[in-house]
Parts: C-alpha cells; sequence; structure tokens
C-alpha cells in the first residue's frame, strides 16, 4: 500500500509540477500574473489590484524555476520508483 501511495503522489507532483512550470514560463504568467488568493481578496473588498513591481516578478520568476525544477527531479524519482517495481532483478 505505501507504494501504491508513493507512486501516486509521485505522478501528481512531478508531472504536475513540470507542467505547471513550463505553462509559467511560456505564457509568461510569472511577469504578470497575480496570485489567486490576492486576487478573490482584492475582488471581495472592491480594491484595484496594485501594479506589481521588481520583486513580484522576481518572486513569480523563482516560483515557476522551482516548479520546473522539483517538477522534473520529482518525474525522475518516479521513473526510479516504477522502473524499481516491475523491473526483476
Amino acid at each position: 500500500m505505501n507504494d501504491v501511495a508513493l507512486i501516486l503522489f509521485l505522478l501528481v507532483t512531478g508531472p504536475g509540477f513540470l507542467m505547471l512550470g513550463i505553462w509559467n514560463f511560456r505564457t509568461r504568467a510569472w511577469r504578470d500574473g497575480v496570485p489567486a488568493i490576492e486576487l478573490m481578496i482584492d475582488r471581495a473588498a472592491g480594491v484595484e489590484l496594485p501594479a506589481r513591481n521588481a520583486t513580484d516578478r522576481r518572486f513569480g520568476f523563482f516560483n515557476a524555476l522551482m516548479l520546473v525544477l522539483f517538477g522534473a527531479f520529482f518525474s525522475l524519482v518516479l521513473v526510479a520508483v516504477l522502473y524499481s517495481q516491475f523491473v526483476p532483478e
């Protein structure tokens, strides 16, 4: 049962993080995007969204980069786990 949970976790995190990070870079959402929670709070309060500054862009770029790196790492771990499970010694 532990192996099934590990494989399911890696199936979601590995390719999921990788696709989300690549999407962030391709659409440049890291540059002009607004976090969902901040958007909901500002809309509920009726406040205009603040302009993105250099710190927001740096944090968005770092977030997208880490999504790609962790996604690649977890995808490689998924391949290793699947290999160890299904290839006889």
